[in-house]
Parts: C-alpha cells; sequence; structure tokens
C-alpha cells in the first residue's frame, strides 16, 4: 500500500468516525457521525442530535481499508498527527442555513490548523448538511484555508462525505 509520504498519494481512507462530547455539562454525546465504505457500499449511521445553543468538542478518526470486515486497517488520523499534520487539513463545511459552527482545536508545526481536533458550537434549531474532507497538501497559507475555508485550498481530497445533521 503507498504511503502518503510519497509525492501526491492520496490516504486510501474507507471510514470516518466523528465524535462529539458536549462540554457543558462535560459528557460523552449520543452523536456519532460515522461512514464506511469498506465492503464496497456506503454505510453511514448517525446516532443522536445536536441540542440547540450547546457547546461539544470533536474527535475525528480515519480509518483505512482492512485486509477483512473485522479489521478496521490503517489509522490514517494518528499518521496525520504524528507526521503529516503540515501535508493535511480537514475541512468542515456547513450547509447554508444549518446553526453549527466548527472551528479548530489543533495545529500544526507551523500554528496552522489540522482538524482532528475540534470545537462546536449549535445555535438554534436547525436542518442541514455537514461535509467533512481530509485534503491532502493544502496551501494552509492561502487567503482563509487556516479559517476553515476549502476554496482556495488547492491539493487532492483524501476523503469526503456529506451527512445531515439536526440540530433541536
Amino acid at each position: 500500500m503507498a504511503s502518503c509520504e510519497e509525492e501526491n498519494v492520496v490516504e486510501p481512507i474507507h471510514s470516518l468516525i466523528y465524535q462529539v462530547i458536549e462540554i457543558d455539562p462535560p459528557h460523552y454525546s449520543d452523536y456519532l457521525l460515522y461512514y464506511d465504505g469498506q465492503l464496497g457500499g456506503d454505510e453511514e449511521i448517525r446516532h443522536g442530535n445536536f441540542e440547540a445553543n450547546s457547546s461539544y468538542a470533536g474527535v475525528l478518526e480515519l480509518w483505512g481499508r482492512g485486509p477483512n470486515p473485522n479489521y478496521s486497517g490503517e489509522r490514517y488520523h494518528k499518521q496525520i498527527a504524528e507526521e503529516e499534520a503540515e501535508e493535511h487539513q480537514v475541512f468542515f463545511e456547513v450547509s447554508e442555513g444549518l446553526n453549527l459552527t466548527v472551528t479548530y482545536h489543533d495545529e500544526d508545526e507551523n500554528g496552522m490548523p489540522v482538524g482532528l481536533l475540534t470545537d462546536i458550537s449549535t445555535g438554534a434549531p436547525s436542518v442541514g448538511q455537514l461535509t467533512i474532507t481530509v485534503r491532502h497538501q493544502p496551501d494552509k497559507f492561502a487567503p482563509n484555508v487556516q479559517n476553515g475555508d476549502i476554496t482556495n485550498a488547492k491539493g487532492e481530497n483524501d476523503f469526503s462525505y456529506t451527512f445531515d445533521v439536526v440540530i433541536e
């Protein structure tokens, strides 16, 4: 399997887990976004809904395809965090009308965002979509990229998936 350390190689990410933890009061939320393309099909699981006017911490895990359905494979979130933070950024695109804000809570050696750890704030009840995109070799110094705007990021997508989100 090719590594992302090679020039312009895209990570073969097949599963994403975005665990969301409510901050006040602190407890694990029932909210979890999960996508698995492991078995050739698309499986999305969304547990619970966000509460309106609340704060959360988000932890993103990225997994590669394992040799069989019982093995998750490469832990790309660990590889990115430990070795390739400068070469990756996760973008969180919120659809119009969804009262949700995602801010970065981690950074690379240059002080630029990575996106494996986030803070999430919700506003009034709403419904919309959240697209999570892992970008390989983005231009983190391009305008607004450090603020989470993927428009000028360049690079290639390692992974992208859109989830339906409910804030109640």
